[in-house]
């Protein structure tokens, strides 16, 4: 019993471990919003990677691995809509979680079938 209750234990510590790893690009051009968000996600042992603007989220979505995309709607230059088309041509399994104070905003995606909602 004590072998079993060790290994459950060790494989709690190696799924917290793995969580550790993971890289969230944060796409948020609201600096207090993506502050919030930051301190949270960092505080739950995440890598947060933050970009202001559409143009630089495209640039980094092409260069790195992420395991999750955290996307407002509403950037300068290229917009949120856009991004999460171009992260669905290139690929479906990417999570994206849109971020929005606009619900007819996030209906649109959810409307368009871009796998966000």
């Amino acid at each position: 019993m004590k072998i079993g209750v060790s290994l459950a234990n060790q494989n709690v510590r190696i799924a917290e471990c793995c969580r550790w790893q993971k890289k969230f690009l944060l796409v948020e051009d609201d600096e207090d919003i993506a502050a919030l968000l930051r301190l949270n996600l960092l505080d739950e042992g995440y890598q947060i990677v933050h970009v202001a603007d559409g143009a630089q989220a495209l640039r980094l979505l092409e260069k790195e691995l992420w395991d999750a995309v955290i996307l407002d709607l509403m950037l300068p230059g290229v917009d949120g809509l856009e991004i999460c088309r171009r992260i669905r041509q290139q690929t479906r399994y990417l999570p994206v979680i849109i971020i929005s104070a606009r619900a007819s905003e996030t209906q649109r995606v959810q409307g368009a079938g871009d796998g966000s909602g």
